[in-house]
Order: structure tokens, then sequence, then C-alpha cells
């Protein structure tokens, strides 16, 4: 049955995520009232686990979930659920509400998820609600507690979204509003602990959906000294996907900055950001921001390639350097350079490489030069050898027939090229989404060393 200004979804949807979120704010804020202690009953059904308690526009969907059938335990035939509500500047609260009064019907053995919308809430006044499962004989189980709470939900959206790329995150960042000098909570805030250890348990089959009789027993705790209010942060991936209703942060922010870390370089998110009052496991949200997209930039180099060897040879100088290992790696490079000259003087000398070693054999004049090898990935990031040093001629080079496996050093995949890097480096800076971006990629250049 469906009680007044309410509905009930059973096995609508899958409120996982919602579980990590709610378990940080019963955590943090204190974790709400709890009931009265009852002695263990091995013949009553088990407690019902709550997934989420959301409040929007003046409603609130709570969300929980059956536990698996068990040899060990009662299976849960049907679930109360009663409503405590204080008027705004009252102490006392009103007579309790049953809000629904639903029968489980072929409840699956591996339990499901359950969802209930409270919309004939009032806004400044104060809500505890109180979920009991019974079994088959309408013995009640253990009540689970959602509140107490003031229904006072945010008007305004947050203000200024703005991302940006960082080494591997997004930042985001809003205009900070100044904090509310006004009191939080109304005066109905301190409400005396119940005292209902002389209540009995109704008779579950006497109840109906639109009963408003004495319900089980429960133990309100004092409301504690207000919520903790701020914003939270929904992500989207792709271009049109869906927004999730799990925020990427479970507790309200303040500070106008947060730093996404973690997300997958090239990908495209969306974010958008809602002001929140999260107040004994339960999350008041206020209406969206408009949402900003980004292209996530990769700006992490590759690892730094290391030589092994340099030496100048009959007609020209060899190196090898040890082979690079990275998901992104696009070639090797080398510069060189007189000792004499600066590091900006120094000229590339090669194609983009796929091999581990090279042979200059564009010298002409003698002298003391230094080589460096570059590693570039598909985002343009390079990397680079420290300067290693060799004279040429030498006074007794290495003959060519001593380098038997020479063939190999100059090898370079005729598939990779300038113009390859250079497009996987721009393509990290194209803007192909049709949502406003804050600020676009730009392909980094080469630093100096």
């Amino acid at each position: 049955m469906i009680g007044t200004k309410g509905h009930y979804e059973g096995d609508s949807r899958n409120m996982f995520g919602w579980a990590v979120v709610l378990g940080m704010l019963l955590m943090l804020s204190g974790c709400g009232a709890k009931s009265a202690p009852k002695a263990v009953d091995e013949t009553a059904p088990p407690t019902l686990e709550l997934l989420s308690a959301i409040g929007e526009n003046g409603r609130l969907e709570l969300a929980w979930r059956l536990p698996p059938a068990s040899e060990d335990r009662v299976q849960v035939a049907g679930v109360q659920l009663y409503r405590k509500q204080w008027p705004k500047g009252s102490t006392d609260p009103a007579e309790a509400q049953t809000l629904l009064m639903v029968e489980i019907e072929n409840s699956s053995p591996n339990g499901g998820d359950f969802s209930f919308t409270d919309d004939s809430m009032k806004i400044g006044d104060t809500y505890e609600y109180h979920l009991f499962p019974y079994d088959a004989a309408k013995v009640l189980g253990a009540d689970t507690v959602i509140g107490p709470f003031v229904a006072e939900f945010p008007t305004e959206p947050p203000a200024d979204l703005a991302l940006s790329p960082g080494d591997g995150m997004v930042i985001v960042v809003w205009r900070e509003e100044a904090a509310d000098s006004t009191p939080v909570e109304p005066e109905a805030a301190q409400v005396e602990a119940s005292d209902s250890t002389e209540e009995a348990k109704p008779d579950a089959a006497a109840e109906t959906a639109e009963s408003s009789s004495q319900a089980p027993p429960t133990e309100t705790a004092a409301i504690p000294e207000g919520p903790v209010k701020g914003i939270v942060i929904y992500r989207a991936e792709g271009k049109t996907g869906m927004f999730k209703n799990t925020p990427i942060t479970a507790l309200p922010l303040v500070g106008g900055l947060y730093k996404d870390e973690g997300v997958q370089p090239g990908a495209w998110l969306r974010y958008r950001l809602r002001k929140a009052s999260a107040h004994n496991g339960v999350l008041l949200l206020g209406p969206p921001s408009d949402e900003q997209g980004i292209k996530v930039v990769d700006v992490t180099p590759p690892p730094a390639p290391v030589v092994m060897w340099i030496k100048a040879i009959d007609g020209g100088v060899r190196l090898r350097w040890e082979p690079v290992s990275d998901p992104g790696l696009l070639g090797y490079l080398v510069d060189r350079r007189l000792a004499s000259e600066s590091p900006e003087q120094a000229k590339r000398i090669s194609p983009f490489l796929t091999v581990d070693e090279y042979t200059d054999r564009d010298l002409s004049e003698p002298g003391d030069y230094l080589y460096r090898v570059v590693v570039r990935d598909k985002a343009g990031n390079p990397a680079y050898s420290a300067d290693q040093a060799v004279r040429f001629p030498a006074e007794k080079p290495v003959s060519e027939e001593s380098q038997a496996d020479e063939q190999t050093a100059a090898v370079s995949d005729p598939a990779v090229d300038e113009e390859e890097v250079d497009k996987a480096a721009a393509d990290s800076a194209t803007d192909e989404a049709a949502i406003p971006e804050t600020q676009s990629a730009a392909t980094p250049s080469d630093p100096k060393p």
C-alpha cells in the first residue's frame, strides 16, 4: 500500500553507488539517531540496509536493500516506514505517521533494492524516519533510523563553474559564497530524546498505509548543531553521456577548488555542481549548475632514456641507449652540438627511430661533441637523456669491421615521422566537443634541458 503523497518503487533501480556516499555521511556527521537497544532476537527479520537518503525540491527519496535469503536468518516479508515530524519552532513532535506498509511478494533469494519518495515534506520542519522489516508472522525487526534533519533545501545553483587541465587531473573551480551568518537550525533543533521504553510494538497486520497510529518504539537523539553545507560535484563521461546519481565528492566541499585526480588522459569529461546540505546521513540538494566540459590532457612525460655507451668509429659516431618502456611511446630522436655550444644550439640529426641505437655519419669537422637522446610520446611530451661527450675523430677509432651489427644502427620506422608526432600532439588540443570548454589542451613544447 502507499501512504499519502508518496510513492514506492521495488527493484526499480540500482542505488549501490550511494551506499559509499551514505556510509561516509553517517560516519562523519554523527551517524544520526539510533534506535533503542533491543535484545538479539533470532526469530526477528534482519535490519534493512539503507543505501541513500537524498532530498531535492522538497522531496526525499529513500533507498534500501533487502538482505539475501539465508538459512541463518528469517526472510523479510514486508516493510513498514514511519515518519516523525517536528513543526518549525516546536520541540514536540507531531504524532508519528505511517508512510508505507508494503508486503514483498516473491522476494528474490539475493535480496533487492527498493525506494520510496516522500513528497509531503514541509520546508523548515524537522523529520526523522524509521524503517522496519517484518517477517511472514508479522514480527517486526530492528529499525533503520534516517535523520533527524531539518528540511531546508538550497534554492540557488552554484555560480561561475570553470575547468582547467592539470597533470593527470581536472581542476574544478567555482565562486565561493560568503557564509550565512544566520542560524542554520530552527528552535526545533533542540529536541530532547523521547522516552519510548513503555511503548509496545504494534501488530504489523493491523497497520494500513493510511494509518497514523502509534509507531513502533524508537528513541530520538538530540539534533546536532547543524548540517555540513557546501558543494557536491557530478561528472559524466563523453560529450553526451548521462550524469550519474552519485557525486564524485561524498561530502559537500568548501573552498572554491577541487582537483579531480586519476582521470584518463584523452577522455572527454563534463561536470556540474549542486549546493548541498548533509545532515545525519541525509543529503539535501539544490538545483544543478550549468555544465562545463573539457578534454583531459596528458602532460606526463615518458621516462628519460639512458645512454649505455657512445664511441667514435670510422667516419662517424655511434651510440646506444636502453629502451624506454611507455605505453604511449612514439619514438626516439638524437640531438648533437659542439661542446662549446649552448643546449639551445643543439641540432636534431635523426629521424624518428624505433630502435635503441644510432650512427651519426654527418660529421666533417673534428672536435668535441655532445649527444643526447630524446624520447617523445603520442601527446608530444618529451624526455631527455643526459649529454654524452665524445671526441671525433678518435685517436684510434673503432673500425667498421669490428662493428658487425652496425647495419641496424640507423634503422628507423618509415611509418613514424615528424608529421605523425605533430599530429598526435595537436589532436590532444583539438576541440571536438559541442559543449562549452574553459581551456583547451595545448601541445607541450620541448623544454630546455
